[in-house]
Order: C-alpha cells, then structure tokens, then sequence
C-alpha cells in the first residue's frame, strides 16, 4: 500500500486491510498480529515522490480525514524542510523555526487578548525570521486596526479603512497572504520609514476565522525581497495558531457574556421571587383580614339575631339581617375578586370579545352606579369623542368601569362631578374617568395596580383588588392602564386604551 501511495502519488487510506490485496506486513514481529487500517501519505517536492508517511493500527477504521488532514499537512510541512534542506542546507535553522512555532501555539493556548496575541506572535517571529517592523491587526468597523506594533510606536500608526490602499488592506480584503519584495512598485504600498529608511518588502498574511478575515500579521524590511518561501509558509502556520487563539477569546468573551447576562436575569428573578414572596405574605394578611372582618360581623350579628329572636324583638332582627347580608355580599365580592385575580396571574382569564358599542355600554354602566352616586348626591358626565364600536369582552369592560367609577365615588366628596371621556388615539380607544378627589401621592401611583397596594385610605373601605384586576382586564384586551394626580386632595384621571380590532 506504501507502494501504491508512491507510484500514484496519492494519500492511500485503507479501513480493513484484510480487504486489500496489496496489503502486505513489513515486520516480522507483527506477521501473527495483523494491522487491521493503514494510512500513507506522500510526501512530494518538485513533483517527485521523497518519502511517505506510514501510519498502521492492529484496529479497523482507526484512521479518519481529520487524520488525512492532519498527516497531508504535516507532509507539507516535511516537503517543505526537505526542500530547504537540498536548497538551503539549513535542516537545523528549518526545524528550531518549527519547534519556535510549536512553542507558540502551546504559549496562545493561555492568551486571553488580542495584544497579548500579537505580543506573542512577534516574540516568536523575532526568533525565526528578519524584519525592520511588525504589526498585528484586527478587522474592525470596516478599518484595519493596528493592536500591537514591533519596530515602531503604536501612535504612529492610523485605521486604514478596506475600501482604501494598502498592502495590509489588501491581504484583508482578498483574504490571501500578499507578498511584495519591492513595495516601490506597488500602487497600494503605504509608506512606513524606519530611522528615515523606507521599507522596501513587506509580507501581509491574513488570519481566517470560520472563513472570515478577522486579523492580519504584517511584516515589513528595510531589505528588498527580504522573505523566502519558507518565512511565508511559516507565517501563514503562525496565522494559523493566531486564528485559533483569536476563537477562544471570542468563545471566551461570548461565555463570559453569557455568564454575566444569566447572572443578572438570576439577580433579577431573585429579586423578583423576594418581590413575590413579600406580596404573597402581605396578600395572604390582607386576605385574612378582609375574610375574616365580614365573617366576625356575621358572627357577632347572628348571636344578636338570637337574642332578638329570644325577646321577641322583630325589628331588630331585621335590621341584623341587613348587615348580616351586607357581609356576606362583600365576602361574595371578596371571594370573585380573588378568583379574578387568580385567572389572570395564572393566565386562564378567558376573554369572549364581541362588537361592543360605547354609546349603549356608558349607558349601562350609567344605570349600575346611579344608586352609589345618589348616595352620595354626585353627577356623572360623559365627553364621548368616539362613540362607535369596538371588539371587547363586554362583561370584563363593563367590569373596569364599574369599579373605576366606583372608586372615583368612593374616594370624592359629596354632591362632586365624575366625567367619563373617550377619545381615538391610533388604532386604540382612550376611556378616562376623571374626579376631583383625594387624589393620590406619587409614592403611592406605583403601587396602585397591585393586590393589596397597602395604601392607607381611613374610613373608605375595600379588598385592594379592583385596580389590580382592571389592568389584568386591560392588559388582556391588549391596552395599557394608567394613572395622573397632581398630588393627594388634587383629583385623579385614571385611563386605559382598548384596541378598536381585537
């Protein structure tokens, strides 16, 4: 098979040997232990076979194309010395310049910048190969940007955009290595001096990562045709280690990116967890108390309904009954707002849209709160800029407005004036209703649309669930619920929007 490679001059990659007619043991120790997979690949100068390289394993299949890869480039590299060695006669110059790159690679393993990059590269280049100045570029924003210069200082050098000239652009742009031994009869040359010497070669090589040109190792000499074929070979392999560098410093920084995002979404839902478990206890102390006030009431009026039963007094027992039915509906309340609540956290908060016209819903709503506001000897008023119709669950929309009229009666004096409005706004209706009660503060405006805000409001009942429930109504209807108030005793306008097409 060996043979084989060198009469066709081709990689010869055999899985089962045991399948091959050509295949032959060339130990005498190995005769009774057969190699089961064979890999040779020639190595050519010049167009002639020079050597091959032999590789067996007692396994099938044990060698693969990255194997080939591998080996076909190692026998570039052996072609490459064996031509230095019958042109040059310097074997040993040849292979401390391959153990300097060795040296390299495994120095970039631990790099985590991009000068450092370029600092290390240098350091090695310096050891192999001669040159005046050297730098090493990164692409960026459309330029070439020096990072890291040897020969000169880094305030000398300027961005050169890749729509202009200039050797190192071109290697950029092509994305091939551009050698020049006299940059004077180059149009793209851009003129560097060292002590008032003009550079006369320069050798730019790319560096690819995943196809793409991300970086480029340049080098220039006061010599002319300063570079052999060897020193651009050897600097597209440091190309090659720079380019593998360059992608564990991006995997690195997109981690770290990673980690630093996922460790502020974790602050994040921490906080909000300990948001949700301060809420969940205050929730749970409100909803006991607001339960159990109405229940005590019950309590204690139904022993009074006994004792009036007990006398005969019937007038009395009437009265009880009233507040005992009183508690029970607010329990009643209580308990549909919780359960509102709850569908609405949980997204079960089914909506049944329909054409709702506004005209007809304002004046049912109209009829709703007329008791509440003659309690209270209180007017309502509307300023209608669109009355047409709109797609909307007609029962969660009656809903908000209830209770935003029935806050706005609660919280305003008596004999005072509540104004509905509507307006069009885009593809959205505006509902404002607007009193001129207590108002509320501004600590106060952010926690108004959660359950049970803990807003102090003396001698006005209520469970803190209305508002909370209205915004995950609206919300739901995809609109938005809002609140403006100069202050406490200034009024207050509450809106939310509703899309006219759902």
């Amino acid at each position: 098979i060996t043979v084989r490679a060198v009469n066709s001059k081709t990689t010869q990659l055999v899985c089962d040997t045991s399948l091959d007619p050509m295949y032959i043991s060339r130990y005498a120790e190995a005769r009774s232990k057969i190699h089961r997979s064979e890999l040779d690949v020639p190595v050519i100068v010049y167009d002639e076979v020079v050597a091959v390289i032999n590789l067996e394993h007692e396994r099938e299949n044990a060698f693969n194309m990255a194997d080939v890869q591998l080996l076909r480039i190692l026998a570039q590299h052996v072609a490459s010395a064996i031509t230095r060695i019958r042109a040059q006669n310097s074997r040993m110059e040849y292979l401390k310049g391959l153990e300097t790159l060795h040296a390299h690679a495994s120095l970039l393993q631990s790099t985590d910048n991009l000068t450092l990059v370029g600092e290390i590269s240098f350091d090695i280049i310096e050891d192999v190969l001669g040159f005046n100045v050297g730098d090493f570029n990164i692409i960026e924003d459309d330029c070439v940007k020096a990072v890291y210069v040897q020969g000169l200082s880094l305030d000398d050098y300027r961005d050169l955009p890749l729509t202009g000239s200039g050797i190192v652009v071109r290697a950029a742009r092509t994305g091939l290595t551009q050698y020049v031994p006299d940059t004077r009869l180059d149009p793209d040359y851009v003129t560097v001096t060292v002590d008032g010497v003009q550079t006369i070669s320069e050798l730019a090589v790319p560096v690819k990562n995943r196809g793409r040109v991300v970086a480029v190792i340049n080098l220039e000499s006061k010599v002319p045709d300063n570079f052999s074929e060897i020193d651009r070979t050897l600097m597209e392999i440091i190309a090659l280690h720079v380019a593998s560098a360059i992608s564990n410093i991006e995997q690195l920084d997109h981690l770290e990116k990673r980690v630093r995002q996922r460790t502020k979404e974790l602050a994040e839902s921490n906080r909000k967890l300990r948001e949700l478990d301060v809420l969940k206890s205050r929730f749970i102390n409100r909803a006991t108390h607001e339960i159990r006030t109405p229940l005590t009431s019950i309590q204690g009026y139904t022993e009074l309904v006994k004792s009036a039963l007990a006398s005969g007094d019937l007038d009395s027992v009437k009265n009880y009954f009233d507040v005992i039915l009183k508690n029970v509906q607010r329990l009643i309340r209580l308990t549909d707002d919780l359960l509102d609540l709850q569908r609405l956290e949980m997204n079960k908060f089914d909506l049944h849209t329909e054409p709702v016209n506004i005209r007809d819903l304002m004046d049912e709503i109209l009829t709703e709160v007329e008791p509440i506001l003659s309690s209270k000897n209180q007017t309502l008023s509307f300023n209608l800029s669109y009355e047409g119709t709109i797609h909307a669950d007609r029962v969660k929309l009656f809903q908000v407005f209830f209770n935003l009229l029935s806050n706005a009666s609660k919280f305003s004096s008596k004999g005072s004036s509540i104004l509905v409005e509507s307006r069009l706004d885009d593809d959205y209706v505006v509902f404002s209703v607007v009193d001129d009660g207590r108002g509320v503060s501004q600590e106060d405006v952010d926690k108004l649309f959660k359950p049970f805000p803990g807003i102090v409001r003396e001698s006005v009942p209520g469970t803190g669930l209305g508002l909370s429930i209205c915004k995950g109504i609206v919300e739901a209807h995809g609109g938005r619920i809002w609140v403006k108030s100069t202050g406490l005793e200034e009024g207050s306008q509450f809106s939310f929007t509703v899309p006219i097409e759902r």
